[in-house]
């Protein structure tokens, strides 16, 4: 940061408390826009459904005493992904999850599928505040739910498999 300042802009701080200080303020500022980023989500939501209709997006609020409603979860399955996994894939997936590493934390859990290419094939993802049973729970839940929306969907399981266990969902 000390070489970046003198390259760009020919200024040299007098310590490193001054390079400390400038870093935790943008820290703070960043951490800001990510938390007001939240509040677009349902706005974008709208559109989502509207350009693609037959898509779901679900929202988990956390409601606390005197506040707004916090975010907790969020599930997103757009229409072309799942007739695309019930016209043209196995019933069989993958689910996996990936921790965010932003200020705000969470996981990013996804369903894919192997396609006839045997390429990666979305269905659908969430981002929840941990992976645990209950926010496997509400994913899976979601996910069946928005599947058997489908007309041609005929299959009573699907094989799941993940890093943690395999199974079947009914």
């Amino acid at each position: 940061m000390k070489q970046a300042l003198l390259d760009r802009y020919g200024v040299e701080p007098t310590n490193q408390m001054q390079l400390y200080c400038a870093k935790q303020r943008v820290h703070q500022t960043t951490k800001g826009v990510h938390s007001l980023s939240y509040d677009i989500l349902p706005p974008w939501a709208c559109v989502v459904i509207e350009t693609n209709e037959g898509s779901v997006v679900k929202f988990a609020l956390e409601p606390r005493v005197g506040m707004d409603s916090q975010f907790k979860r969020t599930f997103v399955c757009l229409d072309a992904m799942k007739k695309g996994f019930v016209r043209g894939c196995r019933p069989w997936f993958g689910i996996d999850g990936c921790h965010l590493k932003g200020p705000l934390g969470g996981t990013l859990l996804s369903v894919v599928v192997l396609d006839r290419n045997k390429g990666i094939f979305p269905i659908a993802f969430t981002v929840v505040e941990i992976e645990n049973k209950d926010s496997l729970k509400f994913f899976l839940t979601l996910l069946r739910e928005v599947l058997q929306l489908v007309p041609e969907w005929k299959d009573d399981f699907v094989t799941i498999m993940s890093d943690q266990q395999k199974g079947r969902l009914s």
